[in-house]
C-alpha cells in the first residue's frame, strides 16, 4: 500500500492534512486499454456498494479487520482523526492481461465535507483517490483508512464529517456520517 497526502487550507479552519492509503497493484504488462475497459462485474452481495463498518480507529490499522476502536467521539486539539472502512459491495472491471490471465480493477474515491453543528459548511475537498486495486481475485475483505491531521488544531467545538465513498467503475456511493467534538 502507498500513503498519499493532500493538503487543504480552509477559510474558517486551520490547514488540514489529509493522509489516505492507496492500495497499488503494479502491472507492467497491462495495458491502458484494459484499463478502461467498460466490461463491469459486480461482486455477490445484493445490497449494493455500502459501508459493512466504519469506525474511528486509536492507531493505524495492520489489515482488514486488525483494528483498535476508539471509544469516543472527542478530540484534543491537533489529534489526528483516523477513520477506518470496509466497503463492501464494490464493482469490478475485469481486464484481460497478457501473461497474467483474468485480472480485476476495484477503484474508489471519497469526498469529505467538514460543518459545523449548524450545518454551516467550513470544507470540502472532493475527489481523493483512495483504493485503485487491480488483482486476481475480487477481493472482498477491504478496508480503507483515511487520516485527517490537524497541522494546526481545529478551534473547539462541535463538527460533522461527512464522508461519501465512491465506487469509481459503477458509480454508486455510501455515505459516512460523523460528528465529533474538539475539546477545549
Amino acid at each position: 500500500m502507498t500513503k498519499k497526502k493532500c493538503i487543504v487550507q480552509l477559510e474558517f479552519l486551520p490547514v488540514i492534512l489529509i493522509t489516505f492509503v492507496i492500495a497499488v497493484t503494479p502491472l507492467a504488462s497491462i495495458s491502458n486499454e484494459a484499463i478502461a475497459s467498460t466490461n463491469q462485474t459486480s461482486s455477490n452481495n445484493n445490497t449494493g456498494f455500502h459501508s459493512a463498518l466504519d469506525t474511528y480507529v486509536t492507531s493505524e490499522p495492520q489489515g482488514y479487520g486488525i483494528y483498535e476502536e476508539r471509544q469516543s467521539n472527542v478530540f484534543s486539539p491537533g489529534e489526528t482523526l483516523l477513520l477506518y472502512v470496509e466497503p463492501a459491495g464494490m464493482t469490478y472491471s475485469p481486464i484481460t492481461a497478457e501473461g497474467n490471465g483474468q485480472l480485476y480493477n476495484s477503484k474508489m474515491s471519497t469526498d469529505i465535507t467538514i460543518s459545523d453543528n449548524e450545518g454551516n459548511i467550513l470544507a470540502e475537498v472532493p475527489d481523493l483517490p483512495v483504493s485503485d486495486i487491480i488483482s486476481h481475485h475480487q477481493n472482498k475483505e477491504l478496508f480503507l483508512q483515511l487520516s485527517l491531521d490537524q497541522q494546526s488544531p481545529f478551534p473547539p467545538g462541535d463538527y460533522v464529517i461527512n464522508y461519501v465513498v465512491n465506487d469509481d467503475i459503477s458509480g454508486e456511493s455510501f455515505e459516512i456520517v460523523k460528528e465529533i467534538t474538539i475539546s477545549g
